[in-house]
């Protein structure tokens, strides 16, 4: 196995080669449809195409520095990604762990990143399982979590210090999605951090995978039923991690749920108005804009300030956006779910 003089380093010194500071862009679309100001932190901008570059890159730095870590492991698409190119940049081995249901397209990014795969189990769970088992076997490798870990949750929370420099002021909500917890952990982390303790977060996931906010409603972590296939599968995490259930308690967090249409559309509009190709998980957040239910989930007005992390963008293809048109109704129904309380109404021009 390889070793370098790179693990003598400082792991915030090789953390600082990895993540790009991505752009806060002002959406005017997206303004003047929700009458506010609506700002979207780029992350699909990253060069692996996601947020994970920067939790999985702290952790991949720490390991590789603090614990003569000669191989990384982890599992999952955007984790495996970014654990790919993190490996590449500090020139340490990574083996990735992925299950049989993945697309050639992403086996093969992960393998131009110069990373092994092994495609094991028909879920992530399972191939999360042998990846750890993998790891109990291999002399001088090392688990890299893809979300429930506080490594990942501090580089995760850079997040916010970026949006703070860059806005320039605090904001009225902050949006994002929810699958596993860990970029929800980083954010409520970073908010306290820099004393944005009443900013609200606003968690969206699809209404088949939404153990967070089950999670919420029961005080407790609960795991989702087995059998769902929603179409924003990078949220089909089964068990939210406990943390992200203990973080919300001390902090303002609204778990919201959308349907799989609302994301394809949501994903469609997306790309066409501002030239980007996100993956439906991601644009599950940003449905809320466009269909203008935010006005529903929290007062805001022209001076408002929210900020939308676009989480990622690898695991879409023209070719599966295509495909899921035809799983989902046209104009398309908005139904929102918090709790009990459900908002719908018909979707009208946007």
């Amino acid at each position: 196995m390889m070793v370098t003089g790179l693990n003598t380093c400082n792991p915030r010194t090789l953390f600082s080669e990895l993540p790009i500071y991505t752009p806060l862009h002002y959406s005017n679309i997206l303004s003047s449809i929700t009458g506010s100001n609506v700002y979207l932190k780029l992350e699909n901008l990253q060069v692996c195409n996601s947020f994970k570059i920067r939790g999985v890159g702290y952790m991949c730095s720490k390991v590789v520095s603090e614990n003569n870590c000669q191989m990384l492991v982890s599992s999952g698409i955007n984790a495996g990604i970014a654990c790919a190119y993190a490996g590449k940049k500090l020139n340490t081995l990574v083996t990735i762990f992925l299950p049989i249901n993945t697309p050639e397209f992403i086996i093969e990014k992960i393998q131009d990143e110069g990373a092994s795969v092994i495609i094991k189990g028909k879920d992530f769970e399972e191939a999360d399982l042998y990846a750890k088992y993998f790891v109990e076997k291999t002399q001088y490798s090392c688990y890299i979590p893809p979300y429930d870990h506080p490594d990942i949750w501090e580089g995760n929370s850079s997040i916010i210090d970026e949006i703070k420099s860059q806005l320039g002021d605090t904001p009225d909500a902050i949006i994002t999605v929810v699958g596993g917890g860990g970029l929800l952990c980083g954010l409520i982390q970073g908010c306290q951090k820099v004393r944005w303790e009443n900013v609200p977060i606003i968690a969206v996931e699809t209404h088949d995978t939404n153990s967070f906010q089950l999670s919420t409603i029961n005080k407790k972590v609960t795991e989702l039923p087995k059998g769902s296939e929603p179409l924003a599968n990078s949220l089909n995490i089964k068990k939210v991690c406990s943390q992200a259930l203990n973080l919300s308690n001390s902090h303002p967090v609204v778990p919201i749920t959308v349907s799989d249409a609302m994301s394809i559309h949501a994903c469609r509009k997306f790309a066409d108005d501002h030239k980007m190709l996100i993956e439906p998980s991601s644009a599950a957040a940003v449905s809320l804009c466009y269909s203008n239910i935010i006005h529903d989930i929290i007062e805001m007005d022209s001076t408002s300030k929210i900020v939308v992390i676009i989480t990622g963008g690898n695991n879409i293809s023209l070719a599966q956006l295509e495909n899921s048109r035809y799983k989902c109704s046209s104009p398309v129904p908005i139904v929102v779910k918090s709790g009990s309380e459900i908002y719908m109404k018909l979707n009208g021009s946007n």
